[in-house]
C-alpha cells in the first residue's frame, strides 16, 4: 500500500491499514473537535500547546498502527512490536490527557452519552475506583505483564482481533496509569512528591521487563522464527534492542516526569489558598453585600 521504503536493507511498504484502531483515531480526533469547537462559541479558548498535545499523542498511535510498524512487527521484528507498543500507550497517554484536559473533558463526549452514564452508578463507582493511584498502577502493570507472557504475546501475533484487543488494552491501561498524575479534571496540573514516587515505582517495576529482554538466553517468542535474520540482525540481538526501547523509554520518563512533579510542588493544589477558589471568592462576596445590605435595612 502506497510508496515503499528500505528497512534494514529489505524493501516494505511505507504504509499499512489497520481498521479498528484507525476508526478509533478518527472517532478520538472527531469528538475533539467538536468540543473545541463548542468551547469556542462559548467565548472559551483552548490553547494552542493543548490541542497540540492531543493531536500529537494521536499522531504517535497513527504511525503506530498505519505504517509498516504493524506488519514488519507483528510477522518479523520484536523491536517494532516493542516500539508500536510504546507508541501505542506510553507515550502518546500523557499527551492525550494533557491536550483534554478541562475544560475540554466536559465536552468531549456527547450530551446523551454523559446523561446515560451518569445514571448508572455501578459504572461511575468503578471508574471512581479504577482511578485511585494504587489501583490504577496495579492495573496498568498487570496488563503489561500479562500480555507479554508468551502465550498471550504469540496469540496477539497470530490472530488480528487478538491483536487489537492487546493495543486497546495498552491504550486505556496506559492512559489509566497517567490519570493520578495528570487529572484532566483540573485546569492545572498538581506537582506533589507522590507523583514522582510513583512515576518511579511503575517505571522500575515495568522496566523489568526489559532487563529480561536483554538478559533471556534463548527467543522468548518462538512465532517471529529467524525472521530477524531477513533484517541483518540475529534473533537475540532483535530482542534485546526490544528490551532496550523499553528501558530507555522508562528512563526518560523518569527524569522528566520526577523533575516537573518536584519542580511545580509550590504550587500546592490547584488553588494552594481557599480564598483564591473563584467559587470561595464569589460566596464570600456575595455574603459580606448581603450583610451590608441587611446592615443598611436594619
Amino acid at each position: 500500500m502506497g510508496p515503499n521504503v528500505s528497512l534494514l536493507g529489505v524493501d516494505t511498504a511505507l504504509m499499512s491499514f489497520a481498521a479498528v484502531p484507525l476508526v478509533g483515531i478518527v472517532a478520538a480526533g472527531l469528538l475533539y473537535a467538536r468540543a473545541v469547537s463548542i468551547l469556542a462559541t462559548r467565548n472559551r479558548h483552548v490553547p494552542g500547546t493543548q490541542r497540540a498535545s492531543y493531536y500529537a499523542g494521536l499522531s504517535l498511535i497513527l504511525i503506530a498502527t498505519q505504517t509498516f510498524i504493524d506488519p514488519v512487527g507483528e510477522h518479523s521484528l520484536l523491536s517494532l512490536h516493542m516500539l508500536q507498543h510504546l507508541l501505542i500507550a506510553d507515550l502518546p497517554a500523557p499527551l492525550l490527557l494533557y491536550g483534554i484536559r478541562a475544560p475540554v473533558l466536559y465536552f468531549f463526549w456527547p450530551r446523551p452519552v454523559l446523561v446515560t452514564v451518569a445514571r448508572m452508578r455501578p459504572l461511575r463507582a468503578l471508574w471512581a475506583w479504577l482511578r485511585r493511584p494504587h489501583v490504577a498502577l496495579a492495573t496498568w502493570l498487570l496488563t503489561l505483564y500479562a500480555w507479554h507472557l508468551p502465550p498471550l504475546y504469540e496469540a496477539a501475533l497470530q490472530h488480528r482481533l487478538v491483536h487489537d484487543l492487546e493495543h486497546i488494552s495498552f491504550a486505556l491501561t496506559g492512559v489509566l496509569a497517567w490519570w493520578p498524575l495528570l487529572d484532566p479534571t483540573h485546569q492545572r496540573v498538581e506537582g506533589r512528591v507522590w507523583k514522582a514516587a510513583y512515576v518511579v515505582a511503575a517505571r522500575m517495576v515495568g522496566g523489568v521487563l526489559g532487563i529480561i529482554l536483554i538478559a533471556w538466553p534463548d527467543q522468548l517468542y518462538a512465532t517471529y522464527g529467524d525472521a530477524a535474520r531477513a533484517y541483518g540482525m540475529s534473533i537475540r540481538t532483535d530482542q534485546q534492542i526490544a528490551g532496550g526501547m523499553m528501558m530507555l523509554v522508562d528512563s526518560a520518563i523518569i527524569i522528566l516526569a520526577t523533575t516537573y512533579f518536584l519542580m511545580t510542588i509550590d504550587r500546592g493544589s490547584e488553588y494552594d489558598n481557599d480564598l483564591d477558589n473563584p467559587v470561595v471568592r464569589e460566596a464570600i462576596e456575595r455574603a459580606a453585600a448581603e450583610r451590608e445590605a441587611a446592615g443598611a435595612s436594619g
